[in-house]
C-alpha cells in the first residue's frame, strides 16, 4: 500500500516538475499527493461536447476547457475526455477518473501519474508539452 504526502509544510508547486508543468501553463491544480511512486492531483474541466472539432485550451480562471466530437449521451462525453487526456498525457484511461460532475460541464477530474522504470519524470513531461497542441 503506497503512503501519501500532502499538505502544505510538505509540498509546494515548486518542487515537483510535473506539478510545476501545469501551474507554468496557467492549470489550476489541486488536492495534491505524492511519493516517491507516483504523484495524484486534481484538474478543473469545462467540457464542450458536440462541437465540430477536438479542442483543449486554458482558461483565465485555470480552467481546462475541451471541446470534442463525443454527445453527452451515456457518459460517452466523459469516456471522451478520460481517453483525449489519456492520449495526450501518457497515461492509462484508468490513471484519470471523474471525480465529479458526471452530467455537468463544469468536471473535475484526478490525474495519477505512475513512476516505472520507464515513464518517469521526463517522460510524462515531454508528454505533457502535446495537452495543448
Amino acid at each position: 500500500m503506497m503512503k501519501w504526502a500532502s499538505g502544505v509544510s510538505f509540498f509546494t508547486m515548486d518542487n515537483h516538475p510535473l506539478a510545476e508543468d501545469f501551474c507554468l501553463k496557467g492549470i489550476k491544480i489541486s488536492s495534491l499527493k505524492m511519493n516517491d511512486e507516483a504523484l495524484s492531483f486534481c484538474i478543473e474541466i469545462q467540457a464542450k461536447p458536440g462541437a465540430k472539432r477536438t479542442a483543449i485550451e486554458v482558461t483565465p480562471e485555470g480552467v481546462l476547457k475541451i471541446t470534442l466530437r463525443e454527445r453527452p449521451v451515456e457518459g460517452a462525453a466523459n469516456r471522451g475526455v478520460i481517453e483525449l487526456l489519456s492520449d495526450r498525457l501518457g497515461l492509462a484511461p484508468r490513471q484519470i477518473s471523474l471525480v465529479s460532475g458526471d452530467k455537468s460541464r463544469q468536471k473535475r477530474f484526478q490525474l495519477l501519474f505512475l513512476f516505472t522504470a520507464h515513464k518517469g519524470v521526463p517522460y510524462y513531461r515531454e508528454k505533457f508539452k502535446n495537452l495543448l497542441d
